[in-house]
């Protein structure tokens, strides 16, 4: 059932002693948490899942805070720090064109329009103007920044990422 589930977020901690949960959400907009009714709790260290009844969302410091029905206080749901918010997929709205999901960024391989490889996205970080992805190949990690300026194509089906370095992006940049 599990592979069936996409990612939507991340428990990150508690806020308050009544059961509430602070969430790293997967996508530029944390207000996506409201248009989701029931969502899945999965370990990332087991196979615990537990299935949740979104109650509530409100705003604390720019990061959603979820209440559920099924959870009251705090000792109930401190255990699901690092837990992920997953929904089947079959559930995931659409987006507009150029806009992307984390889940379908991430594992995408990151080639420059030269074709050479700056390895594989393994994480997306949120900045507040746009969000960087993070591609590690071996030893070597890389910020990209999220702009169109950089990035010249997605492709998720084939999970590759063009992009077209800025000056002095890399190091390793030759021009």
């Amino acid at each position: 059932m599990n592979d069936d589930l996409i990612s939507v977020g991340e428990i990150i901690g508690t806020r308050g002693n009544k059961g509430e949960v602070k969430v790293k959400v997967y996508h530029h907009d944390p207000h996506r948490l409201e248009k989701i009714s029931e969502v899945f709790l999965v370990s990332p260290f087991t196979e615990t899942i537990r299935q949740a009844t979104i109650q509530k969302v409100w705003y604390f410091k720019g990061f959603p805070v979820v209440s559920f029905k099924e959870y009251h206080s705090i000792a109930e749901v401190k255990k699901f720090r690092g837990f992920l918010l997953k929904v089947p997929e079959k559930l995931i709205i659409k987006l507009p064109a150029d806009e992307y999901f984390w889940h379908d960024l991430i594992g995408s391989a990151v080639f420059d329009v030269r074709r050479r490889q700056y390895g594989t996205i393994v994480e997306i970080i949120e900045t507040g103007s746009n969000e960087v992805l993070v591609a590690r190949d071996h030893d070597q990690e890389f910020l990209i920044p999220f702009l169109k300026s950089v990035i010249k194509s997605v492709d998720i089906k084939q999970k590759e990422v063009i992009i077209k370095p800025l000056p002095g992006l890399f190091s390793t940049d030759e021009d």
